[in-house]
């Protein structure tokens, strides 16, 4: 694997500005040696660290992230191995709470000429960012196929499933669930349900997806309460993508 790492420095932004930060790139060629099996496909990843001033960067609005040119210096069109579907050209790197600046990924697997010296990557970026939060509460009963609304999200408990004492329940959507900031429970007496975050995921094609979040609940009860607190102004921050990159090698 051959890679350069470095750091583009740009003519100053505005302080309240949305800024986009370049400081890893990364060119993997094919391994021809036998024997030898890479997880990650040939091509190129650049990293970069995306700030949006006042508000939580909280993922990537596909609609709205656009690439004009993604090229080298010799003339190839990198932009042709762009993932535009489920595995999408950039992605957010998030490990923990939502914050103000985050790590964003572009991903193309075009390998670059082996005479370039210059990586360009122009664009636009398209960041779901927030600042302010609400609450919402609905009751559903407990069991699989139950339907309920809450904090303008249609739900459906897709499995719930007991497990030793303890209860898998997951929901599912055709909505993003980029507002949730955080689920707690209750039974119908009002008494806390501890639960554990399991994850959340999508699946889909063409454009339709189902967008699902898991949880493991401490107890089971008859019927459960969902408090919910979700982003209330979700905004899409566009951050011109505007990088010339030594590829170094």
């Amino acid at each position: 694997m051959l890679a350069t790492i470095l750091t583009l420095t740009a003519l100053a932004a505005p302080q309240d500005a949305a800024t986009l930060e370049p400081f890893e790139l990364t060119v993997r060629r094919a391994v021809l040696t036998p024997g030898i099996d890479l997880f990650e496909e040939p091509g190129v990843e650049i990293r970069a660290a995306a700030r949006t001033p006042g508000r939580k960067i909280l993922s990537i609005d596909k609609d709205a992230s656009k690439v004009a040119r993604w090229t080298d210096d010799a003339g190839t069109d990198l932009s042709h191995g762009a993932p535009t579907d489920f595995f999408f050209w950039v992605d957010v790197e998030s490990w923990g709470e939502p914050a103000e600046a985050s790590i964003v990924k572009f991903k193309t697997e075009t390998v670059p000429d082996a005479r370039a010296q210059r990586i360009t990557l122009k664009g636009t970026l398209g960041l779901v960012t927030a600042s302010k939060t609400k609450q919402d509460t609905a009751t559903v009963a407990l069991e699989k196929g139950k339907q309920l609304e809450v904090a303008g999200l249609k739900l459906k408990l897709s499995d719930v499933e007991d497990q030793g004492g303890q209860v898998s329940l997951t929901i599912e959507t055709s909505t993003p669930l980029d507002a949730i900031q955080e689920v707690t429970f209750a039974d119908g007496a009002g008494k806390e349900i501890e639960a554990e975050d399991m994850g959340s995921g999508s699946f889909g094609f063409g454009g339709k997806f189902t967008y699902s979040k898991s949880w493991l609940l401490d107890r089971r009860a008859p019927k459960i309460e969902l408090t919910v607190s979700y982003w209330s102004d979700l905004e899409t921050t566009r951050v011109p993508i505007d990088m010339s990159l030594g590829a170094g090698f």
